[in-house]
């Protein structure tokens, strides 16, 4: 119990920081399908053209639009909503690092979206909302997105280096409860809700819905890792580590 609430206190936490930028993208989506449903002409051509885009640059073209969305977009709006504009060496490393992660899951998550079609159709029923919700928040989810988020980034907080990482890493049960559980936790509490609009949407709309949703987990799961790290609820120490502390005791 203690872990799950740290989970959701990690989620709230991001949501707390990150509030401002995440609100700006959350109304910018919802202009876009006010305007959508309401056969606004300009959005039909917007939407139309950038279907034809990715129908010519595949998955190339996903990751382009995911690398630019969720890893240079959701930068932009953390230092300058967030950071008060004040660039650091931290912001360009996350933009970098988060430039090839999430333009790889924008390639994984259109494949996905397109098996998903395939297997339950492009209804809008609430049967298939919730085959495809099961199948992309208990499997996609759990299984690929967050495990791999997880451990990309432990990676890059130790910079870079794989010894140091390995040694994060085990045991494997503090490995989940530090890092993979507060970030699955946070996954459910932002991804839930969307995922279902999505998928409520024709098929045209769910990649650029999705995009900046992205834009918006972008921003936030970087202020969820490194809470995750700061705030560990068990923070073993070495035998050295006793030892030394007992010498200084003892002094």
């Amino acid at each position: 119990m203690i872990v799950l609430m740290r989970g959701f206190s990690i989620a709230w936490r991001s949501i707390q920081l990150n509030w401002l930028p995440a609100l700006i993208l959350q109304l910018i989506m919802l202009l876009l399908g006010f305007c959508y449903s309401f056969e606004i002409s300009w959005t039909h051509a917007f939407f139309k053209a950038l279907s034809e885009a990715k129908a010519e640059g595949g998955f190339l073209f996903s990751f382009s639009v995911g690398a630019l969305a969720a890893g240079v977009f959701s930068e932009f709006f953390r230092v300058y909503f967030v950071d008060f504009g004040q660039w650091r060496r931290e912001h360009f490393i996350d933009m970098i690092f988060k430039i090839f992660l999430m333009g790889g899951l924008s390639v994984l998550t259109d494949f996905f979206y397109q098996f998903q079609n395939e297997w339950f159709g492009s209804g809008a029923d609430w049967k298939t909302l919730h085959l495809k919700v099961f199948v992309d928040m208990c499997f996609y989810s759990l299984f690929l997105t967050v495990p791999m988020n997880s451990l990309l980034f432990l990676w890059k907080e130790e910079g870079f280096d794989l010894k140091k990482t390995r040694e994060q890493l085990f045991p494997l049960s503090r490995f989940f409860t530090n890092r993979f559980l507060p970030l699955w936790i946070s996954n459910v509490c932002f991804w839930l809700p969307i995922v279902y609009v999505i998928y409520s949407m024709p098929a045209l709309l769910q990649m650029p819905f999705n995009l900046i949703a992205a834009t918006i987990w972008g921003i936030l799961i970087v202020t969820i890792s490194k809470e995750s790290r700061q705030r560990h609820p068990l923070n073993l120490k070495t035998a050295d580590d006793l030892t030394t502390d007992n010498t200084d005791i003892t002094d």
